[in-house]
């Protein structure tokens, strides 16, 4: 039996235009692969994920981030297939609410060469698995009104997304509805065996 979600092996995928990816739980040995991801990302794509001129990371920020339970804070790293070896594309995490054990907030990053391939698609329905195993129900989403590729990889998802402030956006995903529907989604199988093997009887909860 699995313990925790950070032992899982990695999965592979291919996407539509035939690039095989890699989905693989991140943890503390990927701190300085963090670092290098965020600094190829183009000053806009900063923005869109921290919502504020965010120039670096900080050393604190980066423990934060890769120093995680795979429980109440969990993230997901995708790597992309080359030639020479794999390539860092992105990462999606959560991190469940205090006043709400039940529901997690969630964050996603795509490097910019990547934005627009299926990446954030497989990364939110990777996200959403490892969620249910762990217990969650809801995933909160806040973006930013003039995000439109996070805007559409959610609504390709069916999250209803709503106004809440000038230029900011707030969605609720049910998780359970939408692993359910994952049974048409061909990646999804792989992930649904990692789910059992780390939680036995998830099927039937």
């Amino acid at each position: 039996m699995i313990s925790d979600l950070s032992q899982l092996t990695p999965v592979e995928f291919t996407l539509p235009n035939g690039m095989v990816i890699s989905l693989r739980p991140l943890g503390a040995a990927d701190r300085d692969k963090l670092a290098v991801g965020f600094e190829r990302l183009s000053g806009e794509s900063r923005y869109r994920r921290f919502m504020t001129p965010t120039p670096r990371l900080t050393p604190n920020e980066l423990t934060y981030f890769s120093e995680i339970d795979s429980r109440n804070h969990f993230a997901w790293g995708v790597e992309v297939a080359h030639e020479d070896g794999w390539d860092g594309a992105g990462v999606a995490r959560y991190v469940r609410l205090s006043g709400d054990p039940g529901a997690a907030d969630t964050a996603f990053t795509v490097l910019d060469e990547y934005q627009g391939i299926g990446i954030g698609q497989v990364l939110l329905r990777g996200l959403a698995i490892a969620g249910r195993v762990n217990d969650l129900r809801r995933f909160h989403f806040d973006v930013l009104a003039d995000n439109r590729p996070m805007l559409r990889v959610l609504e390709k998802s069916g999250v209803p997304m709503d106004p809440v402030s000038a230029g900011l956006t707030h969605g609720v995903l049910d998780v359970d509805s939408f692993v359910a529907g994952l049974d048409s989604w061909p990646p999804a199988r792989a992930l649904a065996e990692l789910a059992r093997a780390a939680r036995p009887g998830l099927e039937s909860s």
